[in-house]
């Protein structure tokens, strides 16, 4: 309640009056003491992020009307070219700054992303002791430190995938690839290196 509108009401009442001055300078204190914060625009986004959807629709809203009142500048008669030329400046000028404003909502608001979950070398050198029979579903047949199967990823009538033992690495003598165990996954299960070495350390 303002104290300008009680002095108004004061006022009217004439001799009937309806606060003494020190009531209306208690009621002026009470007012300024429980007055809330006022807030920022960027603030009450802060406060309610729901409301973003509408005001980033609103401030579209704007710009397309800003475009619309150019346009209309550009074959307005009334006016001279200069004239015109100065206010469509001033209408791009505050597009531009619109423009800015919109993405500064969009960055400082939208949900912060979770960080990918780092890896160690310690790591990748555990993921990469898993063993590829492991991985491979097999059947296999050994001979001389090497173990041949059919290739996963492709049809195989005879088995031209080899497992290096020693190595614990991979090739495939008919589609060409090659790797470790984190290529094997990788090529697999279709996923990134990240996500293979996680993979490997869970087994």
């Amino acid at each position: 309640m303002s104290i300008k509108w009680l002095k108004t009401i004061n006022k009217f009442l004439g001799t009937y009056h309806l606060f003494t001055a020190e009531e209306l300078e208690f009621i002026d204190k009470i007012s300024h003491e429980y007055m809330p914060p006022r807030l920022t625009e960027k603030q009450w986004l802060e406060a309610f992020p729901e409301a973003l959807p509408l005001v980033r629709s609103k401030i579209k809203a704007q710009i397309t009307s800003l475009k619309e009142a150019r346009n209309r500048l550009w074959i307005a008669r009334d006016q001279t070219l200069s004239s015109r030329q100065t206010q469509i400046d001033i209408i791009d000028e505050t597009i531009n700054e619109i423009n800015n404003l919109l993405t500064k909502l969009s960055f400082k608001l939208a949900p912060p992303q979770p960080k990918a979950q780092a890896i160690s070398e310690n790591d990748i050198a555990i993921a990469k002791c898993v063993p590829l029979t492991d991985l491979h579903p097999g059947p296999f047949r050994e001979s001389g430190g090497r173990i041949y199967a059919h290739c996963p990823w492709h049809e195989d009538r005879l088995p031209s995938f080899v497992i290096y033992k020693d190595q614990n690495t991979f090739c495939c003598f008919s589609c060409n690839v090659a790797g470790d165990n984190i290529r094997y996954v990788m090529n697999d299960q279709n996923v990134s290196f990240l996500d293979a070495v996680k993979y490997l350390l869970r087994k």
